[in-house]
């Protein structure tokens, strides 16, 4: 891939809000919410972080080569705690499987 990418930690209370907001306002049968895991994986959720992140790096001035070309949702944090603290070794093993997605 010849763009940036980004692994994110998402809200899981603002995930489920995006999925509300895209469901029908039909009062005959309202769809359980799917689990965080499963719109974690959704590509339309994906889809909708990106072009918003996109939008708003735009708006900010950000040049057009640093547009990110793909996301991957999360929700584990990124802490001291679990071991990650920002360092690209510890980061690419605990979410290896995130990684392969780009």
């Amino acid at each position: 891939m010849d763009k940036p990418v980004a692994l994110l930690q998402v809200s899981e209370p603002a995930l489920l809000a995006w999925w509300a907001s895209t469901q029908s306002s039909s009062f005959s049968s309202t769809p359980l919410p799917p689990s965080s895991e499963s719109l974690l994986s959704n590509p339309k959720a994906e889809a909708w972080v990106l072009a918003q992140l996109n939008k708003e790096g735009l708006k900010q001035g950000l040049g057009r080569n640093c547009v990110l070309g793909a996301v991957r949702l999360l929700i584990d944090p990124w802490t001291p705690a679990n071991g990650t603290h920002y360092q690209w070794y510890s980061v690419s093993s605990m979410f290896a499987s995130s990684l392969d997605f780009f």
